[in-house]
């Protein structure tokens, strides 16, 4: 998942079709239902109800858009803020907790911005939650994505993304066997 598939779900959510949201985003339709399809593969789930008539986002997709529009929301305060170390030849420090790097799909984002700004600093650091909250405070990070939240009033954190969370243990064990 990227923030583009984020980005085209959004518009075909908003402008109830496929076609529409075509035309606006300037894109042929096949490569954006192309996109849409990959995004339903890779999550395994149905994001959209398709008849000839009209489109319905199933409750996934619904859950999805809630969760896409915050994202991208807090995506494009992070090119701003991205922007302005730019201008300031400031190099711009994010730190990345390990477990989040992953569960968001960061890396690809982030590459693509380097490869259209490659004139900005970013500096990238792996640290673990606490260090990430430490460093935010300690004025030592520009961002951090940590799993939070965190209560500090010097700090401002914004939910990105609900990971679920599952307890796996053997059918055989006497847990299984309980809610």
């Amino acid at each position: 998942m990227n923030i583009r598939q984020l980005e085209y779900f959004i518009a075909i959510y908003e402008n109830k079709s496929f076609t529409s949201a075509a035309r606006k985003l300037n894109i042929s339709q096949q490569g954006l239902s192309k996109s849409i399809k990959n995004l339903e593969n890779e999550l395994g789930i149905l994001l959209f109800l398709r008849n000839q008539s009209q489109l319905q986002p199933t409750a996934s997709g619904r859950l999805l858009y809630t969760q896409a529009v915050h994202l991208t929301e807090e995506w494009a305060k992070t090119l701003k803020l991205l922007e302005s170390a730019k201008k300031e030849n400031i190099p711009f420090k994010i730190g990345l907790a390990a477990s989040v790097f992953g569960a968001l799909h960061l890396e690809t984002a982030i590459w693509n911005f380097r490869q259209k700004h490659q004139e900005l600093s970013i500096q990238i650091l792996n640290e673990t939650d606490y260090d990430c909250e430490r460093k935010i405070a300690d004025g030592n990070l520009d961002i951090a994505f940590s799993m939070g939240p965190f209560l500090s009033k010097s700090i401002q954190s914004h939910l990105l993304a609900e990971e679920s969370i599952y307890a796996l243990l053997p059918s055989s064990h006497p847990l299984a066997e309980k809610e």
